[in-house]
């Protein structure tokens, strides 16, 4: 099985020839829920896993969105992590007495001459959004599809692409963590891609607002935020 983990200042618009890229809701990739599970005999099926995002949605839908810049790379729209959302959640569940014990899904087996799985581990699905921007200054939402094993599970497995995170030099607590810098994504490589709304924008500029005032850098020609 394919684990996928998705581990400023204020600037003008750059000028930019236009070329159109259409994101049609046929053109949607195939979802990796479509795809087999490891030790599927053990696997008892998906259940809702609402108290872990922020509702559900319908793809089909949703307008997909028309990029018109001459590059289709995208990066957050702010190194803030604040309109990160999650849709469609759910968790799976393993019959650890169906379980092969060697499997890496077995998280404790018995120390008998024939193991058995004595605990088994979860699947984690869950989609995940964030606001982007082109090099032309357009802005979108992102949504990209992220299953991982519980056990597995970091403080960057859920990052939305395009972001990046460190440990704090002046700390002396390990996982106190700082916001790094952002990298250009393909537009091709999100599960969904759609124009951001007024609402949006406004959170996205209030967010470049705080962020240059942290002193946060912004590379226009690398359409990324560099750490000060």
């Amino acid at each position: 099985m394919k684990w996928l983990l998705f581990t400023v200042s204020l600037i003008p618009l750059v000028a930019c020839s236009h070329h159109t890229m259409n994101r049609q809701v046929s053109s949607l990739g195939r979802s990796i829920l479509t795809g087999e599970v490891e030790e599927p005999a053990s696997f008892k099926g998906w259940r809702k896993n609402a108290s872990e995002q922020h509702g559900d949605l319908d793809f089909t839908e949703l307008r997909p969105a028309e990029i018109h810049c001459s590059s289709t790379q995208l990066t957050p729209s702010s190194p803030d992590m604040s309109a990160k959302e999650y849709f469609n959640a759910m968790y799976g569940v393993y019959d650890h007495r169906k379980l092969n014990p060697e499997s890496g899904l077995c998280l404790i087996r018995s120390k008998s001459k024939k193991p058995f799985c004595l605990k088994a581990d979860g699947l984690y699905y869950v989609v995940v959004s964030d606001l982007y921007q082109d090099k032309c200054g357009n802005y979108y939402r992102g949504y990209t599809e992220v299953m991982f094993q519980k056990s597995y599970e970091t403080m960057g497995t859920l990052f939305s692409p395009g972001r990046t995170m460190y440990q704090n030099p002046k700390s002396e607590f390990q996982g106190d963590m700082i916001v790094g810098h952002t990298y250009p994504v393909e537009a091709g490589d999100f599960y969904f891609l759609r124009a951001a709304s007024p609402e949006e924008i406004a959170k996205i500029r209030d967010a470049k607002a705080f962020a240059q005032k942290r002193g946060h850098i912004f590379d226009p020609e690398k359409n990324a935020y560099l750490q000060k």
